[in-house]
């Protein structure tokens, strides 16, 4: 798998007329490609193979990538930052993904100590600024969760993040790091689910957040719509599988660095707002900053379309 792979992919998939009758124009293909190939991070060229993954494992259709990549590319040349250009046209578009939903009990979100702060806690509870002191006295109030979980009660924000999606994993995976690696869960969750969060302490303070059993909004594996594609993220599209997405590691391969946990399963749902009355917070730790891979995230981003092309074939060669 290459470059040229990618482009060859996206061309067969996008430029034929599609179910829907929308095509692509070779034209336009090339010069959202020719923008985002040389980007930093190599992020455009991952971009590109996510959605790549995303269509040969049907989490998308081409019906729903032409109007994103048409609307991408509708501007006048250097007007927009490409990748600012991809948010705003997939900014209403999250938790698409078309594979059959598979019902899990046991949800739950990660976050820090600064996002708990400063998007619950704070609008929730008059006269809350989250200063020094303040966030002192919540990280004691939520690290007494330790075993039965902190309350929530009185958060009544919508539970959202930057855009109206939540990504979760599963709250068995995260208890059963806890058990094993106590404080040092912190760490290991910044690294394996590819957070990356370094800087001041409070950026990096998990927590998680466990919903309750009967959690009634489908939670759909999540596609190249629904990532963050500002600055060095670390998400991969997954193949066609258990209906779960797969993080990346910050520090790459298992096989090279020391972790516990090879990849956390990931999902995501869309926002809503509702009383946190049935959530319980329980503490994680402080982590450490994460090591990088940047020549790893991508190599593992094509073992994966490869993957996914595989699996496309199996499934095939089974329903024929």
């Amino acid at each position: 798998m290459n470059w040229n792979s990618v482009r060859g992919i996206l061309q067969e998939r996008l430029c034929s007329r599609t179910e829907g009758g929308k095509r692509l124009p070779k034209t336009r293909l090339k010069q959202w490609l020719d923008e985002l190939y040389p980007l930093d991070y190599r992020i455009g060229e991952r971009l590109a193979i996510c959605l790549c993954i995303d269509l040969v494992a049907g989490a998308l259709t081409p019906d729903q990538v032409v109007p994103v990549i048409k609307r991408s590319t509708s501007r006048a040349p250097g007007a927009e930052h490409p990748l600012e250009a991809f948010a705003a046209a997939v900014e209403d578009l999250g938790c698409l993904c078309n594979h059959t939903h598979i019902a899990h009990s046991s949800y739950a979100r990660v976050l820090n100590l600064r996002t708990y702060s400063s998007f619950y806690h704070e609008p929730s509870i008059p006269g809350a600024f989250g200063d020094e002191l303040e966030l002192r006295l919540l990280k004691e109030k939520l690290d007494a969760g330790q075993e039965e979980g902190a309350p929530m009660d009185a958060i009544d924000r919508t539970w959202s993040g930057r855009r109206p999606i939540v990504w979760v994993t599963q709250w068995t995976f995260v208890s059963e790091l806890r058990k094993r690696l106590g404080e040092e869960t912190a760490s290991e969750l910044n690294d394996v689910m590819g957070l990356g969060f370094e800087g001041e302490p409070c950026k990096r303070t998990f927590y998680a957040i466990r919903y309750p059993a009967e959690f009634p909004i489908v939670c759909r594996q999540p596609t190249t719509f629904d990532a963050a594609w500002k600055g060095l993220t670390y998400y991969l599209s997954y193949k066609k599988h258990d209906t779960w997405g797969l993080t990346h590691a910050c520090s790459g391969r298992p096989c090279v660095c020391s972790r516990t946990a090879p990849a956390a399963p990931e999902r995501v749902h869309p926002a809503f707002e509702a009383h946190l009355k049935f959530f319980r917070c329980f503490p994680l730790g402080t982590a450490q900053p994460a090591s990088d891979d940047v020549d790893g995230l991508l190599a593992a981003a094509y073992e994966r379309l490869d993957g996914a092309l595989r699996a496309a074939v199996t499934e095939t060669g089974q329903t024929a």
